[in-house]
């Protein structure tokens, strides 16, 4: 609970007007948002052994919805899906943690594990506020962020750290 907080405050430059965090067993998801309109949905939404968070709008429904969804049809929901968003599934009824991202890859997801934790977040420098994530340097990876100012995911400038793919969804157990 104590580093999903670190991360959590690793965004807080998001906004002040939404800010949640669930913890429960193994699990723990923070959120952080700048509210636009008065009556959003708070995040992580939960259903029982179900939780959502999503970054980026929905266009085929809300995120409720999408959780509705996911409760009924699990991962097979996700081609019901449209948007431009990186959202991530805790399904305690499977011990799975789902990260997914839109087609587009309009937003980003990153990802570590390391001795049996794995932590997740949409931006990369909050992950370095853990204690267990490496900060070397993943030289194999160097020459393609010189040759075109980007590394393609699912490779990072880090050694541990990854991103999700545009228009994949990865399932750690």
């Amino acid at each position: 609970r104590e580093q999903v907080q670190q991360l959590s405050n690793g965004i807080a430059h998001r906004g002040p007007h939404d800010k949640s965090l669930v913890a429960e067993g193994p699990a723990a998801m923070a959120f952080r948002r700048f509210s636009t309109r008065r009556r959003q949905s708070s995040q992580p939404i939960t259903d029982g052994p179900l939780w959502l968070a999503c970054d980026g709008p929905i266009f085929s429904g809300t995120v409720g919805e999408v959780l509705a969804r996911w409760k009924t049809s699990g991962s097979q929901s996700l081609g019901e899906i449209s948007g431009e968003f990186a959202l991530a599934v805790w399904d305690g009824r499977q011990r799975a943690l789902w990260l997914v991202r839109d087609a587009t890859g309009s937003r980003p997801m990153f990802w570590t594990r390391r001795a049996g934790r794995v932590a997740f977040c949409s931006e990369l420098p909050p992950l370095l506020r853990l204690p267990w994530v490496s900060r070397e340097l993943a030289v194999d990876n160097l020459s393609e962020y010189l040759s075109f100012r980007y590394v393609h995911a699912p490779r990072t400038l880090l050694q541990d750290v990854f991103a999700v793919p545009p228009g994949h969804a990865l399932r750690i157990d």
